[in-house]
């Protein structure tokens, strides 16, 4: 009877497990996202006053890395600690009222660099830093050489140069006084510095531009050795002018020569096509010119200054510079978060903030802010730099969680009337 009973159980569990095995479908798909794979960077360290090492707390600390900005404070240990950061180069600027302010750079490597697949790899840079401050003083005189009789220098322009350290600014210009003597105080206190007297034109004779080097201590001013300059008879050249790229187009182009120039002689041309000029104006030494366009310049536009003339002492010279327009208003940033092709917002009711480069003409007849189609009204602060719209409680269209829509507007910059951005964002609701 026993072996009766155990055959037939047997059976049964021999037949359901015929009836598992191949009465069900297994389904043995896997559905499979591949990971976003980056490196993480991390930049910190700790600042420092570069004279007596005191750790300095309440540095402000500002990382820019492309179209991003990360900003922080030191603590009381003078510690700072800035994450988050991409691949790529990034600028590290320090500034602490009573120092220079001062730059450092660093870069985060990519993926590929660091040979590593997992995710989320993190790398991290210490990037110490010492600043200077502002308690230097140095002093010194300045005598012209004219037929081996020595006599002061008056109204030479001499810099502190401290462009091997990275500080902004990293020029300081004091002109000599009737005596030839020049007085620096509040400088930044860098071991070293580099003084420069200009070319130089009293009027009579040209005098040729001098490099010496120098130290400074904090707290102290340092007496720089007498500084010679010697008459020239150098050519004419631009020492300073300000077309950049990025030139604004209401500026004024300014250029100093290394000597006086006749204004009479002084012919110009500025243009794509010919610009009608306003007014030149010289100096009373008539080494700095400031060319006043008539009409504002276009936008994103090259132009060419070309001029000529001579100077005081007979020197034609000709010369000709290219430059480009400031561009027009630009999106900097938005409070969006990037999903799957998507610009993605946490909820329904969060409000989505964009970033202007220029302010932005909030009375423009065409101006237009839509979400799917619907005219809405936006919020603006930060001198109307910053747009921020949030979808109404009473908006015709009862969005949800995983529901998606499209936002588009139209701005006007206040530079020029015609200066418009259009943008659209296919936006998801997480």
């Amino acid at each position: 009877m026993k072996k009766h009973l155990l055959k037939a159980v047997t059976g049964m569990i021999l037949a359901s497990l015929l009836i598992i095995t191949t009465g069900c479908e297994t389904d043995n798909s896997v559905n499979f996202t591949a990971p976003v794979i980056r490196v993480v960077g991390t930049a910190h360290g700790v600042v420092t006053d570069a004279y007596n090492n005191a750790r300095l707390e309440g540095v402000q600390v500002t990382v820019v890395q492309r179209d991003k900005i990360y900003q922080t404070e030191t603590d009381e240990l003078g510690y700072y600690i800035v994450d988050k950061l991409y691949s790529g180069s990034y600028e590290v600027t320090f500034h602490l009222d009573g120092y220079a302010l001062s730059r450092a750079y660093g870069y985060i490597p990519t993926q590929e660099e660091i040979y590593d697949t997992k995710d989320n790899i993190n790398y991290t840079e210490v990037i110490d830093h010492d600043m200077y401050g502002f308690t230097a003083g140095l002093t010194g005189k300045v005598y012209k050489i004219i037929d081996d009789q020595v006599h002061p220098a008056a109204g030479v322009t001499v810099y502190a140069d401290f462009s091997d350290f990275d500080l902004h600014p990293d020029k300081y210009s004091v002109t000599t006084n009737s005596d030839g003597v020049y007085v620096f105080s509040g400088l930044p206190a860098t071991p070293e510095v580099r003084v420069i007297t200009l070319p130089h034109n009293d009027g009579t004779y040209s005098f040729d531009m001098t490099v010496n080097e120098g130290g400074l201590i904090p707290n102290g001013t340092v007496t720089a050795p007498d500084i010679g300059i010697f008459i020239t008879d150098a050519p004419v050249f631009v020492l300073t002018h300000n077309m950049q790229d990025g030139f604004p187009i209401d500026g004024q182009i300014i250029m100093n020569f290394n000597k006086a120039i006749d204004p009479e002689s002084f012919n110009l041309w500025l243009g794509r096509a010919k610009v009608e000029i306003h007014d030149v104006v010289w100096t009373n030494d008539n080494t700095t010119v400031t060319i006043t366009p008539d009409e504002d310049l276009l936008l994103d536009t090259w132009y060419e200054l070309w001029f000529e003339g001579k100077s005081v002492d007979g020197n034609y010279f000709e010369n000709d510079y290219w430059f480009i327009t400031q561009p027009g208003i630009e999106i900097l940033r938005t409070s969006f978060q990037p999903y799957d092709g998507y610009n993605e917002i946490p909820t329904v009711n969060t409000a989505m903030r964009i970033y202007f480069s220029e302010p932005v003409n909030t009375s423009h007849t065409d101006r237009s802010y839509r979400i799917d189609g619907v005219s809405v009204s936006p919020s603006w602060s930060d001198g109307n730099r910053t747009l921020e719209i949030s979808i109404p409680s009473d908006f015709p269209i009862d969005y949800e969680s995983g529901d998606n829509f499209m936002l588009s507007i139209r701005v006007y910059s206040t530079l020029t009337d015609y200066d418009q951005l259009t943008e659209n964002w296919r936006v998801n609701i997480k």
